[in-house]
């Protein structure tokens, strides 16, 4: 539809500006489809793509950190999964936003905990990433690099902070890729696009209030769903906690 109608500010549902997510992905999917055609193939190329590059970084941070064989140990079991194989061949957002979080992950360990002087540059690295992973499906980009940045704190009984220039150019590079859709959206649709993608959107679906996602699903639900996502490794990973 975006294509037909010409209109690629907006994701557009049924000839509707339809801000349920930033329209990152979409306008990955539109050019996949501008060079491969529209057709089912195409239409996952994306997902496919950030999967493989996925399992890359995993494989190229867990070889320089735990070295060769937990490396290709860990790229195996992560493609393998059953709930990482049905998002690599879907055509969702959900992929690319792991790859982007997964980046913003390393570079915040890299800055923190790494061996690596270059701290300005995984700043400006985690910012860029962080950044587009909010382009993609907004802040929950930032949800699990820092769970697991305040756990390694706590464990590591450390507390780095960040200097003011790695603040300014982080933020800088940020809101340079944040601002601009943001902006053009409001002139052309006003506040309720960002009242519909934030409040009603992200805001009402955590709370479970969202008019499409409230499905009424509890936590038994969610704690099944995430075993059963980590077939055949379900049992190992449980295994390793005992």
């Amino acid at each position: 539809e975006m294509i037909a109608n010409h209109e690629m500010l907006a994701p557009v549902y049924q000839k509707i500006p339809y801000f349920d997510k930033p329209p990152l992905f979409y306008w990955l999917t539109v050019g996949t489809f501008e060079v491969f055609g529209i057709n089912m193939l195409s239409s996952r190329v994306i997902s496919i793509i950030a999967a493989i590059l996925t399992t890359i970084v995993t494989a190229l941070f867990a070889r320089h950190h735990f070295g060769k064989k937990t490396a290709i140990i860990s790229a195996m079991v992560l493609s393998t999964a059953m709930c990482y194989y049905e998002f690599a061949s879907t055509c969702m957002p959900d992929m690319w936003l792991t790859l982007l979080e997964l980046v913003v992950g390393i570079a915040f360990y890299q800055r923190f905990f790494g061996s690596s002087q270059k701290h300005l540059a995984w700043s400006c690295v985690a910012a860029l990433f962080a950044g587009l992973g909010w382009m993609i499906k907004g802040p929950v980009v930032l949800r699990f690099p820092g769970v697991a940045i305040v756990l390694q704190m706590v464990l590591s009984r450390r507390m780095p902070r960040l200097t003011f220039k790695e603040i300014a150019i982080g933020s800088a590079i940020f809101w340079a890729v944040v601002l601009p859709w943001h902006v053009a959206i409001y002139r052309v649709y006003g506040f309720e696009s960002l009242n519909w993608l934030y409040l009603k959107g992200m805001l009402g679906r955590f709370l479970g209030k969202h008019e499409l996602y409230n499905f009424g699903h509890g936590f038994s639900y969610r704690f099944v769903q995430l075993l059963s996502g980590f077939l055949p490794w379900t049992p190992f990973m449980v295994a390793a906690y005992f």
